[in-house]
C-alpha cells in the first residue's frame, strides 16, 4: 500500500502512469475522491426531506473502498458500518480508519454482500483500479446478506457493489422493509454491459416500496431513493 494525501491506497492503484495519475487526482492535497460530492448532495437532500434526526441512526457503506464515503458519513451519522471485500483494499481501509481516529465510529467488515452466504472472488479488468473490482465467480471471500446482521436503527444505505446490487438488495429485504432507510445506489443507466441489465436493481428497489428522489452526478450514476411509507 502507499499513502497519497490522507489515504492509504492499494499498490495496484499506483502502478502505471494512468492509474497513478487518477489516484493522485482523487486524493492528493486533502482530496477525498472525485465522487464524494455525490454523497454530500444526497445527504443535503436527505436532510431537507427528513430533518437532522435522520442522522441519529446508523449508515451502511456497502462498497467502501479506502473509506472516503465512510469518513464523511462518520461526521454526520451516529455510526457507520463499512463493507469492503477485497483484501488489499480492506487493509488500506482499516489503516485509514485507525489513522483518522475513527475506530469507535466506523465498524469494518471484510465481506461482500449477497442474497445468501457464499464464497466469492473479486477481480477487475486489466489496467483498472481497485474501485472497479467486482465479484467474478466463486472464491474464498465471505459474502453475506445484510439481513443476517443486527445494526440497530439504520437510516441510510449507500450501495455501490459493481453489478451485485440485485443480490445485495435481495439480501437486505427485511432491513429495507422494517427500517426503511434512504438508499443511495450506483445505477449506470448509460453503461450497457454484455449479459447485464443496468436498470435491474433500480426496478427491484421500486418493487420493494421505494421511489426515486433524485439522480445525482453528470452523468447521473447515483440514484437516491426514499421508502414510500
Amino acid at each position: 500500500m502507499q499513502k497519497i494525501g490522507d489515504y492509504w491506497v492499494p499498490a495496484v492503484d499506483t502502478r502505471g502512469f494512468k492509474r497513478r495519475r487518477k489516484t493522485r487526482a482523487d486524493f492528493e492535497e486533502a482530496g477525498d475522491g472525485r465522487q464524494l460530492t455525490h454523497l454530500i448532495e444526497a445527504l443535503t437532500l436527505l436532510e431537507e426531506k427528513a430533518g437532522v434526526q435522520v442522522f441519529d441512526g446508523a449508515a451502511l457503506d456497502c462498497g467502501a473502498n479506502v473509506g472516503s464515503y465512510a469518513r464523511h458519513m462518520a461526521t454526520r451519522f451516529a455510526h457507520v458500518h463499512a463493507f469492503e471485500p477485497a483484501e488489499d483494499t480492506f487493509a488500506c481501509l482499516a489503516r485509514n480508519v485507525t489513522d483518522w481516529g475513527l475506530d469507535n465510529k466506523i465498524t469494518l467488515y471484510p465481506n461482500a454482500l449477497s442474497d445468501a452466504p457464499e464464497g466469492v472472488r473479486m477481480g477487475a479488468s486489466f489496467g483498472r483500479r481497485s474501485i472497479s473490482r467486482a465479484v467474478q465467480g466463486k472464491g474464498s471471500i465471505a459474502a453475506l446478506p445484510l439481513d443476517s446482521l443486527n445494526f440497530g436503527r439504520v437510516t441510510f444505505l449507500k450501495l455501490d457493489v459493481e453489478g451485485y446490487e440485485v443480490k445485495a438488495l435481495t439480501g437486505a429485504k427485511r432491513l429495507l422493509a422494517d427500517q426503511r432507510p434512504f438508499v443511495m445506489m450506483e445505477v449506470k443507466e448509460h453503461v450497457i454491459e454484455k449479459g447485464r441489465d443496468p436498470l435491474e436493481a433500480h426496478r427491484l428497489i421500486l418493487m420493494m416500496g421505494y421511489v426515486l428522489l433524485a439522480k445525482i452526478g453528470s452523468p447521473a450514476i447515483d440514484y437516491l431513493y426514499s421508502h414510500t411509507a
